[in-house]
């Protein structure tokens, strides 16, 4: 069954029509290209959404995207077909290795092809415009030809036609139609932990406390928490690096008596699961590693992170952390955020993803300002 409900084309905020993800696909599929893999993003969302709606057999969601870019190549290997691996430019980043290393043309010779959302193109936040800038430097410099996406379903055909073995399809904001599945997404499991709750019970009761938040609604969660009740508080928002907030956490808590708490989210924890072993290694003196476990990547359209059903606790055990306990009630969040331990501790909530096209605040001041203040903590 067709659950994809389509006008015959939406406009964007230009009046330009945009491209309807199943006329985009059939296209892929005319160049050989059904499978896909990849880390969601925001440019992406509804193309991703229909992926995961209507390709679920094509569509591979992977833990970060230096990991889609050998799964591609893995995929080339048994197959003899090339793959899709989308990202936001963000995660060139954690490409670079398996694309010089691995498929690069003087290497492997593997072929690909790259569906980048270009973050930072216009007017953005700061660590997506430094990236923006940058991002076709990149490619050029590691010889991955590129192209910009056309927003007009006619150009299609056509720009098809000059795409290479290896090649990087650029995609800017508002290119693709909206994606309407007809069953329902974000269904609210009663047994589940609601997440703005969360973050009002950690405000109320982290005064003691010096809070690191990762990228994503995370750390605009907790500032919008924050902003309800009035509270100044400034916390350590890391609005990119996603995966790394608990290590910078961590590593604060190797200089400093103070109570440490990371608020991290499962697809950062997937992202750069390895972090949990550094984390143990740098023997924190009072931090406490607080994990929301929705099993969705919420800020990029809830694609789903398959982490829902992953025993977090029982590995963080197994990495060294003293203590990692599955939480399912508010109080027992404020008896963890109340008595701090000396230690590395986790615990990890069960909690209903939250409406991606919620309205959240965004910091006010720059991420050097923040840093700064932030800094007069120790």
């Amino acid at each position: 069954m067709n659950i994809y409900k389509s006008n015959i084309n939406e406009y964007n905020a230009n009046g330009i029509k945009m491209l309807r993800s199943s006329i985009f696909r059939k296209h892929l599929k005319q160049i050989g290209i059904k499978q896909h893999f990849g880390v969601p993003d925001s440019l992406l969302k509804d193309y991703n959404s229909y992926l995961s709606n209507e390709c679920k057999r094509d569509n591979l969601i992977t833990a970060n995207e230096g990991t889609a870019i050998a799964a591609a190549a893995g995929h080339y290997m048994a197959t003899k077909e090339p793959a899709m691996v989308f990202l936001q430019n963000s995660g060139l980043g954690n490409c670079m290795n398996p694309l010089l290393s691995l498929t690069h043309s003087d290497v492997y010779k593997i072929p690909f092809c790259m569906m980048i959302g270009w973050r930072g193109e216009a007017t953005d936040e700061p660590q997506h415009m430094v990236q923006g800038r940058c991002m076709l430097d990149q490619l050029d410099a590691i010889s991955l030809p590129w192209s910009i996406l056309p927003k007009y379903e006619e150009q299609l055909p056509s720009y098809f036609k000059s795409i290479g073995s290896q090649h990087a399809i650029i995609v800017r904001k508002e290119t693709f139609e909206k994606y309407r599945p007809l069953t329902e997404q974000n269904r609210i499991d009663q047994h589940k932990l609601s997440t703005e709750s969360v973050f009002e019970e950690i405000v109320k009761h982290s005064n003691k406390h010096k809070i690191i938040a990762s990228t994503g609604f995370n750390g605009r969660l907790l500032l919008n928490a924050r902003q309800n009740v009035e509270d100044e508080t400034i916390d350590f928002l890391t609005v990119g690096s996603m995966g790394h907030a608990s290590t910078i956490a961590a590593s604060i808590s190797r200089k400093t008596e103070q109570s440490i708490v990371c608020i991290d989210g499962d697809g950062s924890i997937a992202m750069h699961m390895g972090n949990l072993l550094t984390n143990v290694q740098a023997n924190p003196r009072k931090m406490l590693h607080i994990v929301l476990n929705n099993g969705k990547h919420a800020s990029v359209g809830n694609q789903d992170t398959g982490m829902e059903n992953t025993n977090l606790t029982a590995l963080a055990l197994t990495l060294g952390y003293h203590s990692a306990t599955q939480v399912n009630r508010l109080e027992d969040i404020e008896k963890h955020l109340t008595m701090v331990k000396s230690g590395l501790h986790m615990i990890v909530l069960d909690a209903n993803a939250p409406d991606p096209d919620i309205d959240l605040p965004r910091p006010i001041r720059t991420p050097e300002q923040t840093k700064m203040e932030f800094m007069k903590n120790f």
